[in-house]
């Protein structure tokens, strides 16, 4: 090997220079609600019994990736066939297994502006097009400009958070409603 330095920036893919990384501010507050994170200590007794399971585990071990006893459980639970479940480390990792999947013909991404960030972070690191639409007034759903999306880009793939992050508030379920009625794509 040469005495020359590697310079591996040429090497990166062309969009991930302009992509800003995620980042959630510090906020000194007493009770902190922004990060799906409970405001609540677990209690000593559940923290025990999480401890003596872990006593348990073989960690030396992966986990079973299909996690079937979870899954054969909450399946019992809701009355589901367990192929309509799937479980992720995390949404960022079911977000990013949802684009990878489910944009394979157009590849656009359709996110509600503002929204989680996650959504379009992860669509622009897998090189994706973002179709970013304002919200209206109210902080709901623009339909006439996400029906016009439609039309004219055909996205392959929608998020709507419900309840949205940053706004707080849930989409209106009439406009959800007439936007599965006018996609062919998968609205999460």
């Amino acid at each position: 090997m040469s005495n020359n330095k590697k310079n591996l920036n040429d090497r990166l893919c062309s969009n991930f220079s302009s992509i800003k990384s995620y980042s959630v501010p510090e906020i000194d507050c007493e009770i902190k609600l922004d990060g799906n994170e409970s405001p609540f200590e677990l209690h000593k007794d559940i923290k025990n019994e999480i401890e003596d399971r872990l006593l348990t585990v073989d960690l030396n071990r992966y986990p079973d990736p299909n996690v079937a006893e979870l899954k054969k459980s909450v399946s019992s639970f809701y009355d589901l066939p367990e192929n309509n479940i799937l479980f992720g480390n995390g949404s960022d990792e079911l977000i990013q297994m949802l684009i990878e999947s489910y944009t394979g013909k157009t590849a656009a991404v359709l996110v509600p502006k503002p929204t989680f960030s996650m959504y379009r972070l992860t669509s622009l690191l897998l090189d994706k097009t973002v179709i970013e639409v304002d919200l209206d007034q109210n902080f709901d759903i623009d339909l006439d400009a996400t029906l016009r999306n439609i039309e004219q880009k055909d996205p392959d793939l929608f998020f709507f958070s419900t309840p949205n992050n940053p706004t707080g508030n849930a989409f209106s379920k009439e406009k959800i409603l007439n936007i599965l009625n006018s996609t062919k794509g998968l609205v999460v």
